[in-house]
């Protein structure tokens, strides 16, 4: 029970309360389409099998609920993206816990303001989380495991 109470820091509740906030701005705007989502749907020949393939495990899974269920996958994969950034920013370099906050807000914009990453279906709702994880990976590749 300690350790839990122990995760409920000043820090970590303001994480959350961004992330939630975040999430009800996402939920509320509800889906964008564009001239290209509904080639997804069909899954046609001249689009690449991920992004189609991503919806269609959607719509097996969900019905027809599948769009709502992509917005709030999309987004909970970009959140953890953002997060893990941060992360290894921290632990790479001696950014300040606020700082660090500042940075997840910077970095977590992008997912449910201008932009609407997490709200448009399309691949670009997987690819901007996906760059953040590449990023982070190189990050610690240069810094943690240049030393050894």
């Amino acid at each position: 029970m300690k350790k839990i109470v122990a995760y409920f820091t000043l820090e970590n509740c303001l994480y959350l309360f961004v992330i939630l906030a975040a999430f009800l701005k996402v939920l509320k705007t509800g889906p964008i389409f564009s001239g290209d989502t509904h080639s997804y749907f069909d899954m046609d020949i001249y689009r690449t099998i991920g992004y189609a393939s991503y919806v269609n495990l959607h719509k097996v899974f969900f019905g027809t609920y599948f769009i709502k269920a992509i917005i709030i996958s999309q987004f909970g994969f970009s959140s953890f993206a953002v997060w893990f950034l941060v992360k290894a920013i921290r632990t790479t370099t001696e950014l300040n816990k606020w700082f660090a906050l500042i940075l997840f807000l910077v970095l977590i914009i992008p997912v449910f303001m201008g932009v609407s990453v997490a709200n448009w279906i399309l691949s670009e709702g997987l690819a901007y989380p996906l760059y953040l994880i590449v990023v982070a990976h190189i990050l610690y590749g240069m810094i943690v495991y240049h030393d050894e």
